[in-house]
């Protein structure tokens, strides 16, 4: 058989509180015997004597049981506290760790950025060197001026807008290196259809390459 259940504290403060009501009617009725009795000694007031005493025994009783209650409930009280707190310890742990961990990601990805930054600058800088005289004068130098680093990192700042800038509205916080302010406005409110920077480097790339060398007329070995 399970053990009969520990009475809470509210339980015996609510009989301790009827426990007091009932020795103060035993009381009263004591005391209205007495009365009786002065005016007929042979009146027995034992009966009513014992229930006074029975009720102050029975209210001291329950004001001894009181304190255990509550520091037996503050016990158990303080294990379970102590068990959640083990339990949001333990997972504080675990987020902090992958907070770390995610931190590393982050930086190892950000070293790849600025190296693939640099890459790119390169890049551009040797196939400038690369364009014919007709590819440079192209949209009046627009097109070759695309490849020159100020005009690369307002595309790559224009990429990471896109992958990293919430649209307005949005509980997302904004990437590091990215300011909704400094998206063009008429994309303001959907980033994420900023021109990607890899299709503007294929487009700059066909319009350049479109205009090839010029083909020979002859063979070399049909003018010899």
């Amino acid at each position: 058989m399970k053990p009969a259940p520990h009475p809470t504290a509210a339980e015996v403060r609510a009989a301790l509180a009827l426990a007091q009501q009932a020795h103060l009617a035993a009381a009263e009725a004591y005391g209205e015997s007495l009365v009786v009795q002065a005016a007929i000694p042979s009146r027995d007031v034992s009966f009513e004597r014992d229930a006074v005493q029975a009720a102050l025994q029975r209210v001291e009783a329950l004001k001894m049981l009181l304190p255990r209650i509550e520091a037996f409930e503050a016990d158990e009280l303080a294990q379970v506290r102590y068990k959640l707190d083990q339990d949001r310890h333990r997972r504080l742990e675990r987020k902090l760790a992958d907070v770390t961990k995610q931190a590393m990601a982050f930086a190892a990805h950000a070293s790849n950025m600025v190296s693939s930054w640099r890459k790119l600058v390169a890049a551009a800088d040797e196939a400038t060197n690369l364009l014919s005289d007709k590819q440079k004068q192209l949209a009046n130098g627009g097109l070759a001026a695309r490849l020159n680093a100020i005009s690369l990192r307002a595309a790559a700042e224009t990429e990471l807008h896109r992958i990293g800038c919430a649209a307005p509205g949005s509980e997302d916080l904004p990437a590091p290196g990215t300011n909704p302010a400094n998206v063009e406005l008429r994309f303001r409110s959907a980033p994420h259809m900023l021109p990607a920077l890899e299709g503007t480097m294929k487009t700059l790339s066909s319009a350049l390459l479109a205009l090839g060398p010029t083909p020979l007329l002859t063979t070399p070995n049909e003018a010899a």
